[in-house]
């Protein structure tokens, strides 16, 4: 990824992110009592679970960057 270029979640509702095209979506579990961050690009339906927002932007950025190598 360009070190220059800077990307932020946007805040579109209580805890719905968006971030370079996918949806991040805040869950709070209560039996096992936990907290994942699902993130979804809504264009063709891949999700993954995250720890942290900080992580769920970071898998996103690898993922953007693992894609555009590909087609390259």
């Amino acid at each position: 990824m360009n070190n220059n270029t800077t990307y932020t979640a946007k805040k579109i509702e209580a805890g719905v992110y968006t971030y370079r095209g996918w949806k991040i979506e805040r869950k709070v579990w209560a039996l096992p009592k936990c907290t994942e961050w699902w993130a979804e690009r809504e264009s063709d339906g891949c999700d993954d679970c995250y720890d942290t927002l900080a992580d769920a932007k970071d898998g996103i950025d690898v993922q953007i960057e693992a894609e555009l190598k590909e087609t390259a």
